[in-house]
């Protein structure tokens, strides 16, 4: 068996504790697997040898082992994402070549071919609109569970961090959350984005409530537990305050939205499903590759292509609406417009020619 380079577990170390920063343990997890079966495949050389013959190589080698695309897509994806990363190490520069890392990457054809197979199941806009109006504020549950709706919609924040985040983590002058990682301890920036003026209104007014109504201070909880009170009867329990304690599990949370959807007879969806939704609503408003990458790293995505590939599938009313804006456009052409459309038909072609079977995310 080949020994292992020390070179390679020192920069392995480098990254993987960079990662730590945003990444959740099981992801970092999926990447480490992922460097570590393409070094075991070279007998562990160092990494500074990459070239394209190896990634060549390697992808027949992943092929002739009869894995599925999606596999091989999420195996070739995180090490790709790791040598673009490598490649601007000092000691590596010279040596990794851009152009041999985008090697590392199934054909157009197999990448198509996932992506007719995508379908993400999450709520739509309309649907989360729908819920969220639903709501009649008559208690401060009512309050709180339609504020927490609007900033799972204009963040994308997970459950576990709308349940920790707190009153003092909120910038409304920038319209930011500084939110806590409760597994790594580390602070994440968060914008909440406008992507509808009612969500952003209530969610400020909801903070407003908690700050000069019910006088809680910053290191009290932005979505608060339900307090259990009894009656004056003592007879049984009503629940329609809240009291400036977090909640324990993040599982309140995801029941919170889930029962809202559940008594407006719409669809339930978990918080992480909002999150999918807010992805699908940033990129929507990108206008350039660059606004573009700045979503995807917002968002934690490794590698750009993360979110090219799997939110720009249109329906077919979203294609006939984007291409009606596109008709109406000016003649002018915009050199960053231009290769924004060049990513987009690379990761859209042929995605609406099949009819897709569903994969849960």
């Amino acid at each position: 068996m080949s020994e292992y380079c020390l070179e390679n577990e020192i920069i392995k170390k480098k990254y993987y504790d960079r990662l730590r920063i945003k990444k959740q343990p099981k992801t970092i997890n999926q990447i480490a697997k992922a460097v570590e079966k393409f070094e075991e495949f070279t007998g562990y050389k160092n990494l500074k040898l990459f070239n394209f013959k190896m990634a060549e190589k390697y992808i027949k080698h992943l092929r002739d082992e009869g894995l599925s695309l999606n596999t091989i897509n999420s195996y070739l994806r995180h090490l790709r994402g790791f040598f673009e990363w490598l490649s601007m190490q000092s000691g590596y520069k010279s040596r990794i070549n851009l152009s041999d890392v985008e090697l590392l990457s199934l054909s157009n054809n197999e990448l198509n071919s996932i992506n007719k197979r995508i379908v993400l199941d999450y709520p739509t806009f309309e649907q989360a609109k729908a819920i969220f109006n639903s709501i009649s504020p008559i208690n401060e549950v009512d309050k709180r569970d339609k504020a927490l709706i609007a900033l799972a919609v204009l963040t994308g924040m997970r459950a576990e961090s709308l349940m920790s985040v707190s009153i003092g983590a909120v910038n409304l002058n920038k319209m930011e959350v500084l939110q806590k990682n409760a597994k790594f301890g580390k602070e994440i920036l968060t914008k909440i984005f406008n992507f509808d003026d009612e969500m952003q209104a209530y969610f400020i007014e909801w903070y407003k409530y908690l700050k000069e109504v019910k006088l809680y201070s910053n290191t009290d909880p932005l979505f608060p537990k339900t307090k259990a009170r009894q009656t004056e009867e003592n007879l049984s329990f009503v629940y329609d305050e809240v009291e400036p304690a977090f909640w324990q599990s993040h599982s309140s949370i995801s029941n919170a939205i889930k029962n809202r959807a559940i008594q407006a007879n719409l669809p339930a969806f978990s918080p992480h499903k909002y999150r999918h939704l807010s992805i699908y609503l940033a990129l929507q408003k990108c206008k350039n590759g660059l606004e573009i990458k700045a979503i995807s790293q917002h968002f934690g995505h490794e590698d750009v292509r993360t979110a090219l590939e799997t939110y720009s599938n249109l329906s077919s009313v979203q294609l006939s609406e984007t291409l009606g804006k596109i008709n109406n456009n000016s003649n002018s052409v915009d050199e960053n417009k231009l290769n924004l459309a060049i990513q987009l038909i690379d990761s859209m072609q042929n995605s609406s020619s099949d009819k897709p079977t569903t994969k849960v995310f």
